[in-house]
């Protein structure tokens, strides 16, 4: 399935999709250890099986903590430390892509709209209307008119 906004994709691909499929169908069973020899050559062969079994990174980096370090419990903080800024940093350039490039701009030109003092002349950023044309357009419509006072008077 394509996502059809680019920095989406990166908020979905930061999740460990594969640890919350696995907790919620109670299939992590397999990549609980039922004990490790103290020799490294084993460590790492047990490591090696181990991960080829289990997809998630949760549980690589719990392996590799209690393998290295006899104890495990600091993975899951690390990972959700590691999440959160992934996250953190996805999200503010998913915002900079709304707010400036999506749609050429458009929610920029939307937001000035809405906080613009009522009477205000308003041109957009999005090159809708160029301020040359717009003038050029208001002008026609001061000569054309039969009544010069319906018409507001410009500031250039």
């Amino acid at each position: 399935m394509q996502i059809s906004v680019p920095c989406a994709g990166g908020v979905r691909a930061a999740q460990d999709d594969t640890f919350i499929v696995d907790v919620a169908s109670s299939a992590f069973s397999q990549c609980i250890p039922n004990g490790f020899a103290d020799s490294s050559l084993l460590s790492r062969q047990q490591l090696k099986a181990l991960s080829d079994v289990c997809n998630s990174e949760i549980y690589r980096i719990w392996y590799h903590f209690r393998l290295r370090e006899g104890d495990g419990s600091v993975a899951p903080v690390i990972i959700f430390i590691v999440y959160m800024g992934l996250t953190s940093i996805e999200t503010v350039m998913y915002y900079t892509y709304i707010l400036n490039f999506h749609e050429d701009g458009r929610i920029l030109d939307l937001y000035r709209r809405l906080i613009a003092k009522e009477g205000t002349l308003f041109c957009p950023l999005d090159v809708e209307v160029s301020p040359a044309e717009l003038m050029t357009i208001l002008q026609v419509c001061l000569l054309c008119s039969s009544s010069p006072s319906s018409v507001p008077l410009l500031a250039p």
